[in-house]
């Protein structure tokens, strides 16, 4: 990384959902990746599964300390998950590893009651700024986008997209008020993936074009919030 905030090299796939304990459920989920080094060994672990199931648990990927962690090869997943339900607790995940030795987790128990209904909305919390949604019909060549901010400012524009290239990286470049903004790889996975980009816009009518270089199928709907110009490290 460059900056705290900006990745200046391109990514790479240490993980995928193979063994049954990461397929059971839909979409296919590995997330939550957190990263401690002991002795001669990197430990990666993350979440496997469906995270509103039982069934959700952990998983270990590790390394050897003098490996070369952007190297595929280097990196050995465990065939077993290392934490899951059991003992009247559901779902262990999102775990967080501290330096004296503690895996900290959280999970479920049950807990019998009236359920909500799931069609009444619900307010948005204090202080969440309100996103304007930008959608699309269908699946277009280049998609363009008309958006018209009150202030000149740095703002967050989320994407959500989703390679339709089987085990192939997909890119495409974003372009705003006729300005390159960023060249993103995605990587194929059997959901969607949200990508966020800070950018600058001016205040009034800007336009928001993703050209696309090979073929990525763009979700219904585009989010933007405001983002605190201190969040993404300011202008």
């Amino acid at each position: 990384m460059s900056t705290p905030y900006t990745i200046d090299s391109k990514r790479l796939e240490i993980s995928r959902p193979t063994y049954t304990w990461k397929t059971n459920h839909k979409p296919f989920v590995n997330e939550g990746p957190q990263v401690i080094a002991h002795d001669q060994t990197i430990n990666l672990v993350f979440s496997a599964s469906g995270s509103w199931t039982n069934d959700y648990c952990m998983g270990l990927i590790t390394a050897h300390i003098n490996s070369v962690p952007m190297n595929s090869t280097s990196w050995r997943k465990r065939v077993d998950p290392i934490l899951k339900s059991g003992n009247r607790l559901f779902g262990p995940g999102h775990g967080s590893l501290t330096r004296n030795n503690w895996l900290v987790f959280h999970t479920a128990i049950p807990v019998l009651g009236e359920l909500r209904d799931p069609n009444i909305p619900i307010s948005l919390p204090q202080g969440d700024p309100l996103r304007q949604r930008y959608q699309l019909n269908s699946p277009v060549q280049n998609p363009i986008f008309d958006i018209e901010v009150d202030t000149t400012g740095w703002y967050i524009i989320v994407i959500q997209v989703r390679s339709k290239e089987h085990a192939k990286t997909t890119t495409y470049l974003m372009t705003v008020n006729k300005n390159d903004i960023k060249t993103i790889d995605i990587f194929y996975s059997d959901n969607w993936s949200s990508i966020m980009i800070p950018v600058e816009l001016l205040k009034g009518k800007n336009t928001d074009n993703d050209h696309k270089k090979l073929s990525f199928l763009l979700s219904d709907d585009i989010e933007r919030r405001i983002c605190d110009d201190t969040t993404i490290g300011g202008t």
